[in-house]
């Protein structure tokens, strides 16, 4: 078999050194793929450790009931933001009201 393609290769030069780039090329690009599965495999191992206490941590929070500090500022500004719209639903009627008593002095 080798000294079929050696005979092939002498036998037909051009085709053999217009080939050569191709192959040059196909070996780059599949050593780039392995680099990157590479550096995503060490990314991903060195993100487990961060992820698997996340994950615990989530657990501890949910089994006694520790509320999330995000969760508890998004609860507060929610609180505040439904006291405003009350006070401004007040404000509301009462400038109705007013205008109300306004329109039917006249």
């Amino acid at each position: 078999m080798e000294e079929i393609l050696q005979n092939w290769l002498i036998s037909h030069p051009l085709v053999s050194i217009l080939m050569l780039p191709l192959l040059w090329l196909l070996l780059a690009g599949l050593l780039k793929v392995i680099a990157n599965l590479s550096e995503k495999f060490w990314v991903a191992l060195l993100h487990f450790p961060v992820k698997l206490s996340e994950l615990i941590l989530s657990a501890i929070r949910k089994i006694f009931k520790i509320p999330h500090k995000s969760s508890t500022v998004q609860e507060d500004r929610l609180a505040e933001i439904v006291k405003r719209l009350a006070e401004l639903k007040k404000e509301q009627d009462q400038l109705w009201q007013e205008m109300n008593n306004i329109v039917e002095n006249k």
